[in-house]
């Protein structure tokens, strides 16, 4: 039973030895990410460096036609994690900006893309159309 119990205190400590060192070599941004995937994250701001919060922000792989959609935060952040490698197009909107695009964004395996955004001020047009049908009033004859 000793010598068992000396094997597998031999066997782990083979083990530890062999995985520690794979370990401690990985790149750090191995970690907290998928195999094969890649983020794209920035900040959505005006012209003068101002946060544009809830701006929509859209990212549409080439390749394939997925969005991904998402709001800007109180910060003016947004965030796609874990997306497949491929090419991007960025577009965001928000109210009374012209709508910012970006296109060929190319993210690759364990990419970490930082895009700022700057939306440029845009003319607001707003139409308001009220559509009634008018009341006959029949005013020559008190009948009804």
């Amino acid at each position: 039973m000793k010598h068992l119990k000396r094997r597998l205190s031999a066997l782990l400590t083979l083990m530890l030895a062999l995985a520690l060192p794979t370990a401690l070599l990985s790149p750090p941004s191995a970690f907290g990410q998928l195999a094969g995937t890649g983020n794209i994250q920035g900040t959505v701001s005006d012209s003068s460096g101002a946060v544009i919060p809830s701006a929509q922000v859209t990212l549409t792989n080439q390749a394939t036609g997925v969005k991904h959609q998402t709001l800007s935060s109180g910060g003016g952040v947004f965030s796609f994690p874990n997306l497949t490698v491929g090419t991007y197009n960025l577009s965001a909107t928000a109210p009374g900006f012209k709508t910012y695009t970006r296109t060929g964004i190319v993210l690759e395996v364990g990419s970490n893309i930082g895009i700022n955004l700057n939306l440029a001020v845009g003319s607001t047009s707003q139409e308001v159309v009220v559509q009634a049908n008018g009341i006959s009033l029949q005013t020559e004859d008190t009948s009804f």
